[in-house]
């Protein structure tokens, strides 16, 4: 049994096959894996073979982003700061804006952010805001409070 991620392939079992199961603890959330199985018979001989796709995810969000703050940037705009969300599968931030604080908030970056800190030269007076963490499965923390530009 081989397993393929992106650190190489791994040959994880070889030899007689008393079980029909095998445990791999030796993965990591949010990570995608290939697994592939051939038969050997007693010549030697090798048969085609088996794979499975496996992308290994949690359904537990990462917390909520806490403090936000908007001011108003000297070179235009406004910009964005908050505490950095402790989470061991954290990959980053996504930023929202709307023009009404129970309005639509749409997302402003096309990346997810590394940083706690954000310019949005677009920013003005009667913009909100809201942050949420996201984590290596894709999950969302909930937004706190919106916060407007002042």
């Amino acid at each position: 049994m081989y397993r393929r991620s992106v650190q190489g392939d791994s040959l994880l079992m070889a030899g007689p096959i008393t079980r029909r199961f095998y445990r791999d603890e030796a993965v990591a959330v949010g990570e995608r894996y290939t697994y592939r199985v051939t038969a050997v018979d007693s010549a030697g001989n090798e048969g085609s073979p088996a794979e499975v796709q496996v992308w290994l995810r949690d359904t537990d969000p990462p917390a909520t982003v806490r403090n936000l703050r908007v001011q108003r940037a000297p070179e235009g705009g406004v910009v964005l700061h908050w505490e950095p969300v402790r989470s061991p599968d954290l990959a980053g931030y996504r930023i929202y804006r709307a023009r009404y604080p129970a309005g639509r908030y749409e997302p402003v970056t096309e990346t997810l952010l590394t940083e706690t800190r954000w310019h949005d030269p677009d920013g003005q007076p009667g913009y909100w805001y809201r942050v949420r963490a996201v984590d290596t499965s894709g999950n969302e923390s909930r937004g706190e409070r919106p916060v407007a530009v002042q």
